[in-house]
């Protein structure tokens, strides 16, 4: 019924210069049945939804279409096609500009408006926290609880473990500064029973 053929050559219907394109990349081929998509032999891909076609494959409404690791408004295309050749020679001719990512910020582009597909994945790295006093203090309060039966290891662990874990307490995360406040007074009363 009809082709669109895409590529970084100029006498495809949809132009892309981009490197990630090849010369003649994919073809759109409308028929009775529906629309199809035809990956020409490309180096870089076709894409449709992040999966890499190797044959010819259904285009969907709505499905986000990558040529290489440019984005392709593809139903824009499809449904200008319809209208008129006159207006379809005109619009399809054009390039499409796709800005690209900025590094460790998005990694593919996808905001559905006006059958414009783009998609925005943000990459933020998760920092953890940690509380080295609360730390510090769970340590020396088990080990103040695990040597109580010699009493002065119990002592000396449970104080400095009772010290420490109190400071880690006005910190953040308290899991273990709480902990090793329960360890070292545990430590410490053992000690002091075996006294």
């Amino acid at each position: 019924m009809g082709q669109i053929k895409i590529g970084r050559s100029k006498d495809n219907d949809i132009t892309i210069d981009d490197a990630s394109v090849s010369r003649y990349h994919a073809t759109i081929i409308k028929t009775e049945s529906g629309i199809m998509i035809n990956d020409n032999g490309s180096s870089n891909g076709t894409f449709i939804n992040g999966n890499r076609i190797n044959k010819e494959s259904v285009l969907k409404k709505n499905d986000i279409l990558k040529i290489g690791t440019v984005l392709i408004p593809w139903m824009n295309y499809v449904g200008l096609q319809e209208e008129s050749d006159s207006l379809q020679t005109k619009i399809i001719k054009e390039e499409v500009p796709i800005p690209s990512p900025k590094p460790a910020q998005a990694v593919e582009s996808s905001n559905v408006q006006n059958q414009n597909v783009q998609q925005n994945v943000i990459v933020q790295q998760i920092g953890s926290h940690s509380n080295g006093l609360g730390t510090a203090g769970f340590v020396l309060g088990l080990l103040g609880f695990l040597t109580s039966w010699t009493v002065v290891g119990g002592l000396i662990g449970g104080f400095f473990g009772l010290i420490f874990s109190f400071a880690g307490l006005f910190k953040s995360p308290r899991g273990l500064a709480i902990a090793g406040l329960i360890f070292s007074l545990l430590g410490i009363f053992i000690a002091l029973a075996i006294l």
